[in-house]
């Protein structure tokens, strides 16, 4: 079952790129190691505000979004038909990936194209439920539009396809019936013929004793050699809350190893004064001689700025005295030009005291207007001149004088000019056109006569406010010069600082590098987020002289020779023994070791190339530890089951998932009890959903693991002639099996050690003799034998070469074999000449769809297809809503066709259902304890540990980005949560009663607990969990406890889904409720929900009698546990039973109403549900905390 995770950091870049999170920087994405918990502040807020606010420019914002589905090379040729396709997709996305990604075009409406990415063989028939159908589910919730990408092989199938629903077969091909008929075998007899292929030699210097082929999906030799003592790498994130703590932790790592601080663009600048202070290191001498050099140059820059002043003052004084007798003089003042030197320095002079602000303002008005007064006698001097000559013309000369006299006073204190005025002398002749007279009629000697003591007079006066300005501007520059120079002082003193502080600390971190010599180092890549310290920690650590793994992948050139090429090599943990090594894809092996802590499974990647220092070292990319050492272990690659084997006989069977990236338990199986073979087996090897084993008595048994139905034992070889270890393998469709061993009779003592190949039949274990053709024998001391389809490699220890031979197998006539018909069967064998893989109920085309090329006959086809569908889909009598797919059908062939009839959705819709959209996984119960997951995945006990030390394991407990959703829903928040017993259809029930998108099977899917939102009206946010199934085989009671607890602590409302009986089983159920009822107490909060029965296939004939007897059954349960039972503590005595049809009814999908109902009415209550995302995220944290520590104190004492 398809097992899907949110990527959160790519959310947040989705959200950034939309013109929201602005309180983010795009570029951080760009860091290394980085983790999504880091924004989870930035991430709170911008849900609260952008997304949950009422912000209508938000609401307004829209995004089209277009998604893309089919298989890879359709859905490439249509992003590249839009010019989506880039180079970096070209070489980053491999056809191996998963996943849905997206590509963004920016115009007047954002448009995103979502494009499902997933391998083409995920689309057949039988895969089709799983992968393909969740990603197109998934594009399919986030927008009503969906291109659907078909090539022309595609159409040519669905044209097959509408031809066989027209054909008279259909009524056969629907049927429910499976069709069989026995077959026997053409006559030939039994027999195994090697033909020799080739060889391939191995080094000289190898040793074939440690050689091991292997066993997998490609050819491979192993060999184990010696490795040195070397260092390697380990990268963790560590936080600190402030720097002082940060700098503790740093003076601690020095002490041990040597410590390298990479700061990158943020520069240390946060941490130097502080590492420094803790260090230590504080150069306290150094800068206390730059405040003292500081103190001595501020004494002496008072003087400097006395200095400065006084020469500027000498100067200015000099300059304008050298110009005072021209600036008064009357020939000047008349004739003089405007450039004269005097009135130009003057000039200039002014402007720079009206400049300076500072002296200006300080300066009395009179002041300001006899500065400028020689400037403003020579704009006068004529107009004075004339009105002087034309008063002596109408005047005494004693009046005129007298009046020239008090003008020139007034004229130098008062900005005044010669007015019209009909009162006064000077304003009635002002009116008078000046006359353009000869000058000597104007500078007349009675004129210089009554000039000469005004203007000396003037003189005085002028050169009294220069000394005023000069005097002023002594005090106004004095400070102003000396604050400056003493700034400037300051700052060289700062510089002076930083670079003594500077040196010290790049002392400091250069003593941290080589402190210790030759010794390991720590890299620190430190990073500020508000006011916590992130690190990415680098640690070189000895990895101690062990033995390594090499992998030599066999290969066949053009030519038909065979090869070995080397994969790489893999450093085993020091004291750890390989029981064995199985190829997967085509550059990876599963690798199987035990040692005294137990048995480890490591899944290790193989760089296809070189590295630049020659070396190909594999990746381990899955890891998965036992506490139990095993004996034997096989591995069938095609089904993805390991089997291993401890001492006692005990088979614990495990399966990795799609990608080999998880491992779970499939099945127990107990050899002691099913088979009669002596322990402990020297062999086992698993085939066809059966497992194969021998003992050293040289007997073989196998167990069919469905059934667990056991063959009997027959003795293959004389006793003690089986080696413990001893490898069996398939040949020939896995109708005969392989292995080696001693010959019967063997006389030579020379031969005495050589063994050869045998084979037996896998039905019934007879004999099946094993023939060479030409000259070439498969016997050899140490002969290791393996093989791949109908090549078999084995090794030659004494030749040290790898012998390549073609097997050919037959089997007697006699035996029988079941078939499936090819006719009149649903399941019936198909070659790929049949075409379709099955019926079209089960082919991917049934989805819409577009094509590049659209002819008349196939858009009839497709009209067809879909009226079909559409049947179909009526047949599961869902209520659909009027939907008809055939009447909404629509045909384009441009490749931009349709976008422009894409509504835009609001852009905080979309943000709300991709956020909210994919479950994810809170705790799994295992080993008699719940392990809680953080962001999906189970945590590191030692990490728990570490957290359990500093009393930290609620803090850390997130939930993907479902935490911040929480922490930001500032509304009611609503709880509700499925229990029953497995595989009673609870999460179909979920999805189907909330919108949830949980994983659905007909087998156990859903492992621990699962946690999916759905955002409702009235800001009441509905949290929906999916339990798994009680009472299983995988779980133990006291993990079935842990379960239930959780169930019922949080839960506003539980469906209890159950067969249609109260049986025993559901008796014990209850009971094992009572046991858990009083483990979490002390919060009012938790324990307020209904438990709501749902009784499954029920008919509505038997519903009343169904009621009553639950009905009674809960009643003598409460008899018999009248002081404390599970109903009232656990549900607030709150009971409702609701009879469910059976599915694919149209009552099933109404009796969904009932719940909605009641989920409804609790969405209405104010008081009901916890009061905010916050406050039940903090709930279910401590619950969590609670029972993953055992710590069974009431909640309201936790710390």
């Amino acid at each position: 079952v398809v097992k899907p995770v949110l990527e959160e950091l790519e959310v947040m870049r989705l959200s950034c790129s939309l013109g929201m999170l602005s309180s983010v920087n795009p570029k951080d994405f760009e860091m290394k190691m980085l983790e999504a918990q880091e924004f989870d502040d930035d991430f709170v807020l911008f849900l609260r505000k952008e997304i949950f606010g009422t912000d209508e420019k938000h609401e307004a914002d829209g995004v089209k979004v277009m998604p893309q589905f089919g298989k890879q090379e359709a859905v490439k040729h249509e992003l590249q038909r839009n010019d989506c396709w880039s180079d970096e997709m070209e070489s980053n996305l491999k056809t191996e990936d998963q996943g849905v990604y997206c590509v963004a075009q920016k115009s007047d409406c954002t448009l995103l194209l979502l494009f499902g990415w997933i391998p083409d063989d995920l689309f057949c028939k039988s895969r089709l439920r799983d992968t393909a159908t969740y990603v197109l589910r998934f594009l399919t919730c986030l927008s009503p539009d969906m291109v659907c990408c078909l090539s022309s092989e595609d159409v040519k199938l669905l044209d097959r396809a509408v031809s066989s629903m027209n054909s008279n077969n259909l009524d056969a091909w629907r049927s429910f019936s499976v069709a069989f008929h026995v077959e026997r075998q053409e006559e030939q007899r039994d027999g195994v013929l090697c033909e020799k292929l080739g060889s391939i030699l191995l080094p000289m210097d190898s040793s074939p004793q440690n050689l091991r082929l292997l066993k997998g999906s490609y050819p491979a030799y192993s060999v184990v050699e010696p490795a040195p003592a070397t260092k390697c790498k380990e990268s963790h994130i560590q936080r600190f809350d402030n720097v002082s703590e940060f700098a503790s932790w740093l003076i601690n790592e020095s002490k041990q190893r040597n410590l390298r601080l990479d700061f990158g663009i943020m520069g240390p600048d946060h941490f130097c004064n502080v590492l420094l202070k803790t260090t230590g290191r504080w150069p306290e001498k150094e800068l206390k001689d730059v405040k003292d050099m500081l103190e001595r140059s501020l004494q002496t820059s008072l003087e400097q700025s006395m200095d400065r002043v006084q020469t500027y003052i000498e100067e200015h004084r000099a300059t304008l005295l050298s110009y005072m007798e021209s600036l008064f003089d009357l020939d000047v003042l008349y004739k003089g030009a405007k450039d004269e030197p005097a009135f130009v320095t003057l000039n200039k002079y002014v402007q720079e005291v009206q400049s300076d602000r500072s002296i200006w303002s300080k300066l009395g008005t009179s002041t300001q207007v006899t500065l400028n007064l020689p400037l403003r006698l020579k704009n006068q001097m004529k107009a004075i001149a004339s009105t002087f000559r034309d008063g002596l013309a109408n005047g005494s000369d004693k009046d005129v004088a007298e009046s020239l006299a008090v003008f020139i006073r007034e004229f130098t204190v008062l900005d005044t000019k010669i007015e019209t005025d009909n009162d006064g002398f000077f304003g009635r002749v002002w009116k008078k056109v000046w006359p353009r007279d000869q000058e000597s009629e104007f500078l007349s000697d009675k004129f210089r006569e009554c000039m000469a003591e005004p203007l000396n007079a003037a003189r005085q006066a002028w050169f009294q406010s220069i000394e005023t300005a000069l005097a002023i501007a002594d005090g106004v520059l004095l400070k102003r010069w000396s604050e400056e120079t003493q700034q400037s002082l300051r700052k060289s003193c700062q510089a002076d600082e930083h670079k003594v502080i500077s040196e010290a600390f790049d002392n400091l971190l250069l003593t941290w590098r080589g402190q210790h010599e030759g010794d390991l180092m720590t890299t620190v890549h430190p990073r500020v987020r508000q006011m916590a310290i992130f690190c990415d920690v680098e640690k070189e650590q000895w990895k101690p002289a062990t033995d390594q793994l090499k992998i030599f992948k066999l290969v066949q050139n053009d030519n038909g020779d065979f090869s070995s090429v080397e994969l790489g090599t893999h450093r085993l943990n020091p004291g750890a023994a390989i029981l064995k090594a199985f190829t997967i894809k085509n550059h990876c092996i599963v690798l199987v070791t035990t040692s005294p802590k137990g048995t480890l499974v490591e899944r290790v990647d193989f760089p296809l190339q070189r590295s630049w220092w020659g070396e190909k070292i594999g990746k381990v990319s899955f890891t998965r530890s036992f506490g139990r050492p095993v004996s034997l272990c096989d591995f069938n690659v095609d089904e993805r089951l390991v089997a291993f084997v401890e001492e006692g006989g005990r088979v614990v069977l495990y399966r990795f998932n799609e990608t080999f990236s998880s491992l779970e338990i499939y099945k127990r199986l107990e050899l002691s009890l099913r088979t009669s073979l002596t322990l402990p087996v020297a062999g086992v090897l698993l085939v066809d959903g059966s497992l194969y084993a021998t003992d050293t008595s040289g007997s073989i048994q196998s167990v069919n693991l469905k059934n667990q139905q056991t063959s009997r034992a027959v003795q293959i070889m004389p006793s003690g002639s089986c080696e413990p270890g001893s490898s069996l393998f398939a040949m020939a469709d896995n109708m005969v099996l392989g292995f080696v061993g001693e010959p019967k009779s063997e006389d030579s003592a020379e031969n005495s050690e050589c063994v050869e190949l045998f084979a037996v039949a896998s039905e019934d274990f007879r004999t099946v003799p094993v023939n060479y053709s030409g000259n070439v024998a498969l016997r050899s001391k140490g002969l290791c034998v393996q093989s791949f389809d109908d090549v078999v490699f084995a090794v030659n220890e004494k030749r040290k070469k790898i012998c390549v031979c073609r097997l050919a197998v037959t089997v007697r006539s006699e035996s029988l074999r079941i078939q499936h018909s090819k006719e009149h069967s649903v399941n019936g064998s198909k070659t790929e000449s049949d075409g379709l893989e099955g019926d079209e109920n089960h082919h991917w085309l049934r989805a819409f769809y577009h094509t590049d090329v659209i002819s008349e006959p196939t858009k009839e086809s497709c009209r067809y297809f879909f009226q079909v569908m559409m049947r179909d889909l009526r047949k599961l009598n869902k209520p659909l809503g009027g939907m008809d797919f055939a009447r909404d059908l629509a045909f384009s062939t441009e490749s931009n066709a349709g976008r422009d009839n894409v509504a835009a959705l609001p852009v905080r819709s979309f943000l709300q259902e991709l956020i909210t959209f994919v479950p994810i996984q809170i705790c799994r119960a295992e080993a008699n304890s719940l392990t809680v997951m953080t962001n999906g995945k189970a945590t590191p006990m030692d990490t728990q540990s570490q957290n359990l030390q500093a009393v930290d394991i609620a803090r850390s407990i997130r939930f993907g980005l479902l935490s911040p959703l929480l922490e930001s829903w500032q509304g009611r928040c609503i709880v509700i949560t499925s229990m029953g017993k497995q595989s009673t259809g609870k999460s179909y029930l979920l999805n189907h009663l909330t919108g949830s998108s949980f994983a659905i099977a007909g087998a156990r899917c859903t492992d621990g607990a699962w946690m999916s939102i759905r955002i409702l009206p009235k800001n009441v946010l509905l949290v929906v969990l999916d339990f798994e199934g009680l009472g299983s085989f995988e779980r133990t009671e006291q993990e079935d406890v842990f379960l239930s607890i959780l169930n019922a602590s949080i839960s506003m409302f539980t469906i209890f889904r159950m067969e249609m009986r109260f049986d025993k089983e559901i008796d014990v159920l209850f009971a094992r409720f009572q046991k858990g009822v009083a483990l979490i107490k002390g919060d009012p909060s938790l324990f307020r929900g209904k438990l709501y029965m749902s009784v499954k296939d029920v008919n509505p004939n038997d519903q009343k009698g169904v009621v009553d007897e639950f009905t009674a059954k809960f009643q003598k349960l409460l008899d018999v546990n009248k002081d404390r039972n599970f109903l009232v503590d656990m549900y607030s005595g709150k009971l409702q039973i609701n009879c469910s049809p059976p599915l694919g009814t149209k009552n099933y999908f109404q009796s969904l109403m009932g719940g909605q109902n009641s989920i409804k009415s609790l969405c209405g209550v104010e008081t009901a549900g916890f009061r905010s995302g916050k406050t039940f995220l903090y709930s279910i944290r401590l619950v969590l905390e609670k029972i993953a520590i055992l710590g069974w104190t009431p909640l309201d004492c936790a710390t």
